[in-house]
């Protein structure tokens, strides 16, 4: 399994917030379990705990309308993902899925 959030987020850009939503949680579980199970150390080296942490950043964003503490375009540990995300959002609200206000986590 390719641990990859740009991945996710171009997957996503398929579905409704509500499938996004699914498949994240189940995502998430699954590269948790990956990385305490057999073969734990290559998942790990693979990127499989980061990679459930930054879907649980997205479920974060995506169930509570925020941020979490410390993503932003300023942080240089979190540009990259901060930018999927943001790309995510629009998409959705360019879909309808959510509303333009959404737009205002993410400032320019």
């Amino acid at each position: 399994m390719a641990y990859n959030i740009r991945e996710f987020i171009r997957r996503a850009k398929s579905m409704t917030l509500g499938e996004i939503l699914k498949a994240a949680r189940e995502e998430g579980r699954r590269a948790e379990q990956t990385a305490s199970g057999r073969g734990t150390r290559e998942a790990r080296d693979a990127g499989s705990l980061d990679y459930a942490r930054k879907l649980g950043r997205l479920l974060f964003i995506l169930q509570y309308e925020r941020l979490p503490d410390g993503l932003s375009s300023e942080n240089d540990l979190f540009r990259e993902e901060y930018e999927a995300y943001h790309e995510l959002i629009i998409d959705l609200v360019e879909r309808g899925e959510l509303e333009p206000a959404w737009l205002s986590l993410f400032p320019e």
